[in-house]
């Protein structure tokens, strides 16, 4: 077959969800092309810790030279795209975009584009309280013509604390599970017609869920995204 382009990813944002992008990656692949194929990919893991010890601080400015770093040491290897194997980096991802040679598929915008095509205008999103709070997704979803709305208060605080406290430390809850679909539930009775799983530890905790309100896994999306630019360009 004609060779197709190398990844580049950038992982450990958790280290939980990073291992299903490689897996996903590599099933889908080999599912559309066959005979055991996988695509060639170079991974840099961050330490979450550093990582959050920045966001804690408030400085930016180390974590845009941190995800810039490591962007230019895939790049250096071999990659021909760039992927954030997590929502919240992508507070970053313009700067990063700026300095490199390669794209940086944005999980964001992938989003977005795969909502427009559901014919969707209202949607909430669910992630940890810097990707909930950030302009990115609300911009993304601004050029489909589709309304971000907000999270009551309340339930942006639970849903922060237990992505940061159960779902980031790899424990999954039956009631955090029940809590997720009651608040899809009470989205869907105010007129919001899907939700975003803007953490990518949300749909682990929700597989095989049946929810009142069509979900959708920014994990699968990005991946979708990520092979089409691998096959296609």
């Amino acid at each position: 077959m004609a060779d197709t382009k190398a990844i580049g990813l950038i992982g450990g944002l958790t280290w939980i969800s990073t291992v299903d992008y490689y897996s996903t990656l590599c099933k889908r692949a080999n599912e559309r092309v066959g005979d055991r194929f996988v695509p060639r990919m170079y991974m840099s893991s961050i330490n979450l810790q550093e990582f959050v010890d920045n966001v804690n601080a408030e400085n930016h400015e180390a974590n845009v030279a941190l995800f810039i770093g490591e962007a230019r040491k895939l790049e250096a290897v071999g990659a021909e795209c760039l992927a954030m194997c997590s929502n919240t980096p992508h507070l970053y991802a313009d700067e990063v975009a700026a300095v490199i040679s390669i794209p940086l598929i944005n999980i964001a915008d992938a989003a977005a584009r795969a909502i427009a095509k559901q014919g969707i205008k209202r949607v909430a999103l669910t992630g940890t309280r810097y990707t909930m709070a950030a302009k990115f997704y609300r911009e993304k979803l601004s050029e489909h013509g589709i309304e971000l709305i907000a999270l009551e208060e309340a339930d942006f605080e639970w849903v922060a604390e237990t992505i940061v406290e159960e779902l980031t430390r790899d424990i999954f809850l039956e009631p955090t599970k029940q809590g997720y679909l009651r608040l899809f539930d009470r989205l869907g009775s105010v007129g919001v017609e899907g939700v975003i799983l803007g953490c990518t530890e949300i749909p682990i905790l929700l597989k095989d869920c049946k929810s009142p309100i069509p979900m959708f896994d920014t994990l699968q999306i990005h991946c979708d995204e990520i092979l089409r630019f691998v096959f296609e360009g």
